[in-house]
């Protein structure tokens, strides 16, 4: 019985970690792309995904992910 729940919390926290792996690289995406346009000196009419992006960064942190 032990065995078993042990085996259903790696499954859990291993579905949690592909989630949130997914999520990371689209927040990290969307962070280029938004560099890229500041050194392009784009016209950028609100801050709404620099907000966004700054407070997903300051909650999980900025590790690469490496691909595989």
């Amino acid at each position: 019985m032990n065995r078993l729940i042990i085996i259903l919390y790696v499954l859990a926290a291993l579905l949690l970690a592909s989630c949130t792996s997914g999520r990371h690289s689209e927040m990290l995406a969307q962070l280029e792309e938004l560099e890229r346009q500041n050194v392009a000196d784009s016209l950028m009419t609100n801050d709404s995904l620099a907000l966004a992006l700054a407070e997903y960064f300051d909650r999980h942190g900025t590790y690469q992910i490496r691909p595989s």
